[in-house]
């Protein structure tokens, strides 16, 4: 299905890290992420591992501090899989934390207006065009400044009724590589039940409208797809950059189909 192809390569090498992110995403292909909201490295060598184009750390809903994640993205240097973290909040110091361990891009939840998307966009880059301090501490990343600004992505959230009547105005703010959007987040904001958000069509036209604004400004519309089941229905609403599958998600969903089996073994044995 032309929603699953996509390059791994770039002229003759193997692309790794931002470089996977960029080519997942080139002429209109999809960039899928595995999420980990657990504080295990181990975690995240099983979701690079799985070929997952992005691993994505969450400080915000997770187990996770901005601290913890970049720990576990200094580990994953040299990886094939780009590094994306979630941070608690859109501030300058969260956001270099990460970015200084060697992640290549963040995503900034309840970004509602312009401003609040320049203040993210302007954590991302060192002056003159942005606030960002020197500081990376990484082996083996870049030292000058172009080619730091160069490997990371901001992307910023939409998930208010603020956010969405302003998503024109924050879609057009320089440096906004994308929007990512939550369903559960973006129902309530609607007056919705946040899990039917997943299920439902519920958030399709507040996600037009945004879709609307970043194929206007040429970036990339993003979103917690909520399962790999769920890929045609958002890839048909325009997303392609997808979350599709937690650790304590597939976890759970693991453990559940193990004993549900070895429970069927042993009913059709007795």
């Amino acid at each position: 299905m032309a929603y699953f192809r996509h390059s791994f390569r770039v002229k003759k090498g193997l692309v790794m890290g931002h470089e996977t992110l960029v080519a997942a995403l080139a002429n209109g292909g999809c960039a899928f992420g595995g999420w980990v909201t657990l504080n295990s490295e181990a975690m995240s060598g099983v979701m690079d591992r799985a070929g997952y184009d992005f691993v994505g750390f969450d400080c915000q809903h997770g187990t996770l501090s901005e601290a913890d994640a970049a720990h576990m993205v200094r580990r994953m240097a040299g990886v094939r899989a780009a590094t994306i973290v979630r941070v608690s909040a859109n501030n300058l110091g969260l956001i270099g934390k990460v970015l200084d361990a060697g992640a290549d891009g963040v995503i900034v939840p309840l970004v509602n207006n312009a401003e609040e998307a320049r203040q993210a966009v302007a954590s991302c880059h060192y002056p003159p065009n942005g606030s960002r301090s020197f500081g990376p501490n990484r082996p083996g990343m870049p030292t000058t400044v172009p080619e730091l600004e160069a490997k990371v992505s901001c992307f910023v959230m939409i998930e208010t009724r603020e956010g969405l009547a302003n998503a024109a105005e924050i879609c057009a703010v320089p440096g906004v590589a994308g929007i990512v959007i939550g369903p559960a987040d973006m129902s309530i904001a609607l007056g919705l039940t946040p899990v039917e958000g997943f299920t439902t069509d519920q958030i399709f036209e507040a996600l037009a409208t945004v879709r609307a604004a970043c194929e206007a400004n040429g970036i990339t519309l993003g979103i917690f797809a909520g399962g790999a089941a769920m890929v045609p229905k958002w890839y048909g609403q325009g997303a392609r950059l997808m979350i599709i599958g937690s650790d304590l998600g597939l976890l759970s969903q693991a453990a559940n189909a193990d004993m549900a089996q070895a429970k069927a073994h042993v009913t059709s044995l007795t």
